[in-house]
């Protein structure tokens, strides 16, 4: 289907690189070679980093999911979805294009919830099994859903629009809770405060693309480095374990942090092979992966991997301003980052809403020149 969404835009490819989004599509353009280099340059090496799990009662050797056509794939994928709202956005018909998605959603969305509602709670170490696979999807399926709804209505300023948009977060924190993920329990509250702070008013920060970018590199790589430390304090301790109901090492996430760090030491620029990510977290921290968004973009791709990857988003960001009407995706972004300490969300469904921001038609709302000045 990817294939031929790229065969139909075939006309609009070159011109993408001249055009108005032309920094978006060169930056994606380098993080696909960088992608597509990780692999060649790590093939020989990679078996360095010997990594078991255990399948039917037997330890066996995982092998390298680095390959060539995956890392091609990824970059055909996130191609055409930014050729795809470059089109909806010459088209005007973007608000068209999210009323439908948006309809679509809320049918995939029920149905994943009563999948969920349906299943006794998981044991919090296993989190597959759900018909998209494992409860984060589900908790996310439940979050795009209330973007979607959310951009519709930026400012929120009907009654029934309320109720309707806490409704969806009532949901998506039930949800969350029933399928032990306190990640998304914290994620809802806080897309939810933001939704109804900063709605209505333009804030100088966000019109600011490098406050998002500097936001994602300190957060994460201050709680990897330092979240040992943090832990240390009676305050910190206490809220994880009598609030969250987390236990001290946040579901192993400080053991992961400690080894995961010595990954550091070796492929700064790029990385260990996109697709490697899982074997090496197994082999370094003893994980599926590590447990923070920046910390996976760089074991796949490296830091030129990462710089790519920041500099799509920054011209994404680039088109906010003071325009209240792309708020909602600001928010996900801003609780994506948030969730990104103790998560990996940074995957082709974050870039795929961060594209929209370049497709979203400018608020027609005369006040917001004066904000301008």
């Amino acid at each position: 289907m990817v294939l031929f969404m790229v065969l139909y835009f075939r006309n609009d490819i070159v011109p993408s690189f001249k055009g108005e989004y032309k920094g978006l599509f060169w930056a994606l353009a380098g993080y696909g070679l960088i992608s597509v280099l990780s692999v060649f340059i790590n093939a020989d090496t990679i078996s360095q980093y010997p990594a078991y799990i255990w399948s039917d009662g037997k330890q066996i050797e995982m092998e390298s999911n680095a390959t060539v056509k995956n890392a091609f794939y990824n970059f055909i994928y996130l191609l055409t979805f930014a050729l795809f709202m470059r089109k909806l956005s010459m088209e005007h018909k973007i608000v068209q294009f999210i009323k439908i998605l948006f309809y679509l959603m809320l049918g995939l969305t029920i149905w994943v919830d009563i999948d969920a509602f349906s299943r006794a709670v998981i044991d919090d170490e296993d989190i597959f099994g759900y018909v998209v696979e494992n409860k984060f999807i589900v908790c996310y399926t439940n979050l795009f859903l209330c973007v979607l709804f959310h951009l519709q209505h930026p400012s929120l300023s009907r009654i029934i629009e309320k109720i309707i948009f806490i409704g969806i977060l009532v949901v998506m924190i039930t949800v969350s809770i029933h399928v032990h993920c306190t990640t998304m329990v914290v994620g809802s509250l806080i897309y939810g405060y933001f939704a109804f702070t900063f709605s209505n008013r333009p804030i100088k920060l966000f019109a600011t693309p490098k406050f998002f970018i500097w936001t994602i590199v300190i957060a994460d790589l201050f709680f990897l480095f330092f979240t040992t430390f943090l832990l240390q304090f009676p305050v910190v301790a206490d809220f994880v374990v009598d609030v969250l109901h987390e236990d001290s090492t946040l579901t192993g996430r400080v053991l992961i942090f400690e080894n995961i760090i010595e990954a550091f030491e070796d492929h700064l620029p790029f990385g260990y092979g996109f697709g490697n990510s899982q074997l090496i977290c197994r082999f370094f921290g003893g994980a599926t992966n590590p447990q923070n968004g920046l910390m996976e973009i760089f074991i796949n791709v490296g830091i030129l991997g990462c710089i790519a990857y920041l500099t799509c988003l920054y011209h994404c960001l680039k088109s906010v301003g003071f325009d209240v009407n792309k708020y909602p995706l600001v928010i996900f972004i801003l609780t994506m980052i948030i969730i990104s300490t103790i998560e990996v969300p940074f995957n082709q469904s974050f870039l795929f809403f961060s594209f929209i921001l370049l497709a979203y038609p400018q608020s027609e709302d005369k006040t917001i020149s004066k904000y301008e000045e």
